[in-house]
């Protein structure tokens, strides 16, 4: 799904940003179903920009966009009133438009419950929220979905019996999970990319060098 969603992405000649979503409000790394808890890993997958909260600490601006998501987003999942939801939607698509995001991964294997380890961690991921929001904001023509990708427990769960023997059988029976790619329509970008730079030698003499 990853990889297929980087070719989706990257053939977009568009200078624009990339946005993954859900965020753990409290913590940098995310955990995932599938068996990952880590830092970002979609960066080396896409020719474009990605908002993760993995780079928050090195940098202002982007804890500052990361938080602005946070709150939009914060018990959304409890709004019943359309018009009130509506306005949450609207806050987020003027957010969406005026940092050039232009691709959102909502990606429902974010979560505390590692399905294929079954195993739990602590943390507080606004899955709910984002899910409700942005099937709201689909439903309304705000943004456009452009696939929907099941990730299944029975295809990876065999996978993760090898690396935990102790493990040999779930608990429980998990639920498949979605990752769904969303697309904002009309945007226009506000950032530019670097075609070209200059290399500066050491005997301080410019060479230009292509990118």
């Amino acid at each position: 799904a990853y990889f297929d969603m980087g070719k989706i992405i990257n053939k977009d000649p568009e200078p624009v940003r990339v946005v993954q979503l859900p965020m753990d409000t409290h913590v940098y790394w995310k955990p995932y179903t599938w068996g990952y808890y880590g830092s970002s890993f979609l960066h080396f997958i896409l020719n474009k920009p990605i908002f993760d909260r993995t780079f928050e600490p090195a940098s202002m601006e982007n804890a500052d966009i990361h938080k602005q998501f946070m709150d939009i987003l914060r018990l959304t999942s409890t709004v019943q009133n359309k018009e009130l939801l509506d306005d949450q939607a609207q806050n987020l698509l003027t957010l969406l438009q005026s940092t050039s995001i232009k691709y959102i991964i909502d990606d429902q294997t974010v979560s505390i419950n590692i399905d294929s380890r079954d195993i739990g961690y602590w943390g507080n991921i606004n899955l709910v929220d984002s899910r409700q929001l942005l099937s709201y904001m689909e439903e309304k023509g705000y943004i456009q979905l452009l696939k929907n990708y099941t990730v299944s427990s029975h295809e990876y769960f065999p996978l993760y019996t090898q690396l935990y023997p102790y493990n040999k059988t779930p608990s429980i029976s998990y639920p498949d999970r979605h990752i769904y790619l969303y697309k904002v329509d009309g945007l226009k970008p506000r950032i530019q990319a670097i075609s070209s730079v200059k290399k500066v030698h050491s005997s301080l003499q410019s060479i230009p060098v292509e990118l």
